[in-house]
């Protein structure tokens, strides 16, 4: 068992592997003060940010494919985040508002693109105004999101 990610309020987030006689099973472990909900997952995933109303995000890959997939846990269920068409696509934060950020690879050039997935328009995901290869890695709760492209660093969009 692995705790990932927690907050100051009490939301934990981790993950653990059950070991089988002839497969594994992978799970996420989510704890809200003293109870602890488990999750089954078809493969490995990780928890990667909790908000202060216990939103965890993460990335995992997508099941027979393995291109990367993330996922959000919310109101006790797990859900796919709206990709774009990708080699690879990865959520790095979320704000207290529930706006997710990310970056993915674009399928074309093989280039970095930052993406939002805004908590206003559930189910769509945007490409940011941002400089090539950009990772964002952190979103503020005024939206404000910091990341960095390449050897630069850039802020606000």
């Amino acid at each position: 068992m692995s705790v990932t990610v927690r907050t100051r309020s009490g939301y934990v987030a981790g993950t653990a592997l059950r070991r089988g006689e002839i497969d594994n099973q992978y799970l996420l472990l989510f704890w809200d003060g003293q109870r602890v909900t488990e999750v089954e997952v078809p493969a490995m995933a990780e928890p990667v940010d909790i908000n202060a109303g216990g939103v965890v995000i993460g990335n995992g890959s997508a099941p027979g494919t393995g291109i990367g997939q993330p996922w959000i846990y919310r109101d006790g269920k797990l859900e796919q985040l709206p990709v774009l068409p990708s080699t690879g696509i990865v959520v790095s934060a979320i704000n207290d508002a529930g706006d997710i950020v990310g970056y993915g690879s674009d399928i074309v050039n093989g280039e970095y693109v930052g993406l939002r997935w805004p908590a206003a328009r559930p189910g769509t995901v945007e490409v940011l105004d941002a400089p090539v290869d950009a990772q964002p890695s952190g979103i503020t709760d005024n939206g404000t999101i910091v990341g960095s492209a390449g050897p630069a660093r850039w802020t606000g969009c």
